[in-house]
């Protein structure tokens, strides 16, 4: 039988370093079970001394039974410490990862911020663009309105002529009504006749005025020109039926002094879009300044259709003019050959669309005047 000291040494020898782990790889398998396996055995032995009436191996097996109950207390304590150490572990690797996730989607926030930089970037440039052209506008438009105050101005000296001369007229029929009955009526018909062919022309001249008035304040002198087309429907069925086949803009110029343009539209379409599409045209004019002007016209020419809905789909079609047609050449009569598209749009796209509103289109004619001299 084994005495209490060799049992007490044997113990001994089964204690372990209470020290924790660096890592749960590290922990040696064979403690996890070595307590149990001591507490049997002592047991087994204390149960033999009893049995043999050896008190004192009794209380020595008792006292290191005790040790033992406590070193299984520590190695449970160590085992917690170690579960603890190990989540520790687990819950750092985790927010590695997370941390990992986290910093790729600080990257692409970057990545998007520097876009959208970007995207500022051209928008601010555009905005810039975009004053600059209104400016340039503001300041042909502030021109146009000095000419039309000065047109205008000659227009009412003229019409104040005529007034005096028609008052001329009636003073003059008021003095020959006195002496009506002396006159033979042969003579009297013919004054009359006279006054009313005059007061014809002075009609006729006053309608041109009216209607050179109301050109020169729709005039653009910024190369720009927006067209609006009234009772569209009627004007298609018109041209349908052939009876108006095209309609012709205002006419309006890159520059005061600049080339003179107009549109052309036929709505039933012209050539290869007749009858299925929209066709638009450009046509340069005869104007009072083409000796100043560099020919063949080379500018470049955007036609749009405009969108009148919140989404404002405008439709385009941009070209530069072949400087060998005739329709680029310096004009020899009122008008070039139109030159643009003859299918421009379909009807099918056109009808039922926000393109029209209230039996209403517009049309934009942009002409590129960024290389022009201004005189």
């Amino acid at each position: 039988m084994d005495t209490a000291d060799s049992r007490h040494q044997s113990g001994e020898n089964l204690s372990f370093a209470s020290s924790q782990p660096a890592s749960v790889d590290q922990i040696p398998q064979n403690h996890l079970n070595e307590s149990p396996y001591v507490l049997n055995n002592e047991a087994l032995s204390l149960e033999s001394s009893l049995t043999t009436g050896d008190l004192n191996s009794v209380k020595a097996q008792c006292e290191y039974s005790h040790k033992i109950l406590q070193r299984h207390k520590i190695l449970q304590r160590q085992l917690q410490e170690m579960k603890n150490a190990v989540e520790l572990e687990m819950r750092k690797r985790e927010s590695d990862r997370d941390g990992n996730v986290l910093r790729a989607n600080i990257t692409k926030l970057e990545q998007r911020l520097t876009a959208l930089q970007r995207m500022t970037a051209q928008q601010t440039d555009r905005s810039l663009a975009l004053k600059k052209e209104v400016g340039d506008n503001d300041a042909a438009n502030k021109r146009a309105n000095t000419d039309l105050t000065q047109k205008v101005e000659e227009i009412g000296r003229e019409i104040a002529q005529i007034k005096e001369k028609q008052n001329e007229l009636e003073r003059k029929l008021e003095s020959t009504s006195s002496s009506r009955e002396q006159m033979a009526p042969e003579n009297l018909s013919q004054m009359v006749d006279a006054f009313e062919r005059q007061l014809g022309m002075y009609d006729v001249r006053i309608a041109d005025m009216d209607q050179r008035f109301q050109v020169l304040e729709t005039t653009s002198y910024s190369g720009v020109v927006i067209w609006k087309i009234r009772d569209f429907s009627r004007r298609k069925r018109e041209a349908v039926s052939g009876r108006t086949l095209s309609l012709y803009s205002q006419p309006f110029y890159t520059s005061r002094y600049g080339y003179k343009m107009c549109a052309r539209v036929y709505l039933n379409g012209d050539g290869m879009g007749k009858g299925t599409h929209m066709s638009l045209f450009f046509v340069v004019m005869k104007g009072e300044y083409d000796a100043l002007l560099p020919w063949p016209f080379r500018q470049k020419v955007t036609l749009m259709l405009l969108d009148q809905g919140m989404d404002r789909r405008h439709l385009s079609d941009t070209f530069r003019p072949d400087p060998t047609s005739s329709s680029f050449k310096k004009p020899t009569s009122d008008m070039n050959i139109a030159s643009g598209c003859p299918l421009f749009v379909a009807h099918n796209v056109i009808e039922g669309s926000s393109y029209v509103k209230e039996d209403t289109i517009f049309l934009r004619i942009h002409v590129d005047t960024s290389d022009l001299e201004n005189f």
